[in-house]
């Protein structure tokens, strides 16, 4: 309670009401450490948090949110020689810089570390899930994988209180 009537941003006092409301019907279902964090965001990386969220993704069942950085492939050119394509995901595009990603990092929203996918099976169908959208991606080379962010467990946490839309330009 304490915590709460520090906060004067309107739309952040509405966040912290909606926090209390749930740790009012279901108690314990907010970490401290989760709430701490909160009461240290500004509000403009709450906002920020809000536009990454709108771009992160499920994969598959896996329930962790993702913010896929870049698709990689390999093609072979000759018997022994291999070339390797790289296409990141130019975020700064839909206003999230990639300073935005580290600020979001040192609240420990995001994972410091960029992770690589396993290879794409050509013969398996990839979901992403955006909010309420679904898409299926295939994958025509066997040698496909892509990088990405995982959003942290604090984060995971935090995006499940607050509210946030699908980013319709992505």
């Amino acid at each position: 309670m304490k915590m709460a009537k520090q906060v004067y941003s309107s739309s952040m006092q509405r966040l912290w009401a909606q926090i209390l409301k749930q740790e009012l019907t279901h108690p314990g279902t907010t970490s401290l450490r989760a709430l701490t964090i909160l009461i240290s965001m500004t509000h403009k990386e709450a906002l920020l948090f809000q536009r990454i969220m709108s771009v992160s993704c499920q994969i598959n069942n896996n329930k962790d949110r993702k913010i896929i950085t870049s698709i990689k492939t390999t093609k072979k050119v000759i018997y022994f020689w291999t070339k390797n394509n790289s296409y990141p995901i130019e975020y700064h595009q839909y206003a999230l810089p990639y300073s935005s990603i580290i600020i979001l990092m040192d609240l420990g929203l995001i994972l410091k570390t960029e992770f690589e996918s396993s290879k794409i099976n050509p013969r398996q169908n990839i979901q992403l899930y955006f909010q309420s959208i679904s898409y299926t991606l295939n994958s025509y080379n066997k040698n496909t994988s892509f990088t990405y962010y995982r959003i942290s467990p604090i984060g995971q946490e935090l995006a499940s209180l607050i509210d946030y839309n699908s980013n319709n330009k992505y």
